[in-house]
């Protein structure tokens, strides 16, 4: 084979690594950024804070591509929801927490010791993140106890 080719093969070879490259690391950057941004943090209060809700229409308006009568419309039942939402879960919240210090409860009594370690780890990512939602123990609730 002549030289002229095989540094075409090798050259065509090189760009598309490249370009492939771009492709994967743009793609892998677009997901991160929107995994990032669709789990920012909550309000310390109850359900999103009133920064979290453009994140989530700017989310739904890029998956769904939302007309702009459809934008305005939906922003809307976003923020009549977000009251409702944030009343529920204030509601809940000692109901959910009574129910999941219960749930460790009847956990422990069946684990051995290590088992206990490990599954205190899980429910403490778990605890978190749910506290996350449900804002801070109310006065006299609280926090879960392993």
């Amino acid at each position: 084979m002549p030289v002229k080719w095989l540094w075409l093969k090798t050259l065509s070879g090189v760009f598309l690594v490249f370009l492939l490259g771009g492709v994967t690391g743009a793609g892998l950057t677009r997901a991160w950024d929107e995994r990032k941004l669709l789990s920012a943090p909550l309000d310390p209060g109850v359900g999103p804070s009133d920064t979290q809700w453009p994140v989530i229409m700017w989310a739904l308006d890029r998956k769904l591509h939302l007309s702009e009568d459809q934008h305005t419309q939906v922003s809307g039942i976003l923020k009549e929801f977000a009251g409702k939402l944030s009343t529920t879960l204030r509601e809940l919240a000692p109901k959910l927490r009574a129910l999941r210090a219960s749930f460790k409860e009847r956990m422990h009594g069946v684990l051995d010791e290590t088992q206990r370690s490990d599954f205190d780890a899980l429910m403490k990512d778990f605890e978190a993140r749910q506290d996350r939602l449900l804002g801070p123990p109310a006065p006299g609730e609280g926090a879960t106890q392993p």
